[in-house]
């Protein structure tokens, strides 16, 4: 297993975020810049389906894994849970999507 880290929101109400704090200094705090393609690094606007799913798109034989939400999901898939995500992705010649956090994610667990 090797270390890694992973963005999340920290919920502070119903549709807010926990926000830096008035008065801090944060120029110390690493900071990483992120690809604005994927919805999930940046709070998501409010009423938006924050589920963490997964979607299997099945094309020429082939298994593809998606986050759900993935805009290169098939809009029909059914969802899975992780275990049954992690499940499908054992199985030979199934990949993650590369476009959306199920690479990031199922290939580490």
């Amino acid at each position: 297993m090797e270390p890694v880290e992973y963005p999340v929101w920290v919920p502070a109400g119903e549709d807010e975020y926990v926000r830096p704090v008035e008065g801090q200094d944060y120029r110390t705090v690493p900071v990483e810049t992120r690809p604005s393609s994927h919805p999930y690094l940046a709070p998501p606007p409010p009423g938006a389906d924050v589920r963490w799913a997964w979607t299997i798109e099945h094309t020429g034989g082939v298994a593809v894994l998606h986050e759900y939400g993935c805009a290169s999901a098939p809009a029909d898939g059914p969802e899975l849970t992780l275990d049954d995500a992690l499940d499908a992705y054992a199985r030979p010649g199934a990949r993650a999507c590369p476009e959306c956090a199920a690479a990031a994610v199922l290939e580490r667990l």
